[in-house]
């Protein structure tokens, strides 16, 4: 036989074997890194009618006195970045520790319902003339912890992947994510801790919400490099 034809025959073949592996093989994860996360702190007591959506910095802590409260609200595009139903393999909250007092503290990662505006956002309202139902936040269902210290560039994470597939799935009136993060520990000066809100000019140290979406489409094959044309 010619030699020419086998080694055709020989390209057809590895080529119809590349496919079939290719159909065989599980879909390949995809990845959204989100950034922009509409992040403020929201004060109670002597604060509670004030807007700190362009202060520098987020902080949280727990006090007996409202004065001293604070807590981070944010809320992250999980609507228009993310297909409606899509199957959420993971979703991770990260923040970016900037300083704060030594305790070791915990935060809890809450849900919360209502849309609010972050350069209108205080501890009363959630935007201009309309009051949060419960002041601070519309605390709902708590869906992980983290554990923060003072240490500056350390990173508190929360595993929030049930949060985002109910966002993603409609189940919460809105696709977007909307999340807080409260101190729920007992009252202490040194429970002050520091993060760097989503201004911060290297995009590296911003809360992020990291979501990998599960079964997500396999790149299509690549063809063989035999140096020959096959058609399949």
């Amino acid at each position: 036989m010619d030699v020419n034809i086998i080694r055709r025959i020989a390209a057809r073949a590895a080529a119809t074997l590349l496919c079939v592996a290719a159909g065989a093989a599980p879909a390949l994860a995809q990845s959204v890194q989100l950034t922009d996360s509409s992040a403020t702190v929201l004060r109670g007591g002597s604060y509670a009618g004030t807007n700190f959506a362009t202060d520098a910095l987020l902080s949280t802590r727990a006090s007996s006195d409202a004065t001293y409260v604070r807590r981070i609200i944010l809320k992250f595009d999980t609507e228009g970045s993310i297909p409606a139903g899509a199957s959420i393999g993971s979703a991770v909250l990260t923040l970016t520790v900037s300083g704060g007092n030594g305790e070791t503290r915990t935060l809890t990662a809450y849900r919360f319902g209502s849309s609010y505006d972050e350069s209108q956002a205080t501890w009363n309202v959630r935007k201009s003339g309309l009051a949060w139902s419960s002041p601070g936040s519309d605390l709902a269902e708590p869906y992980a912890t983290g554990t923060v210290t003072n240490g500056t560039g350390s990173r508190v994470s929360f595993d929030v992947t049930a949060l985002v597939q109910g966002a993603v799935n409609g189940n919460f009136g809105s696709r977007y994510t909307r999340m807080a993060l409260v101190d729920d520990g007992g009252s202490s000066k040194d429970s002050y801790k520091e993060y760097y809100s989503d201004e911060a000019g290297d995009v590296s140290v911003r809360p992020t919400l990291a979501v990998t979406l599960a079964g997500a489409a396999a790149p299509p094959p690549r063809r063989p490099s035999s140096g020959y044309v096959t058609n399949y």
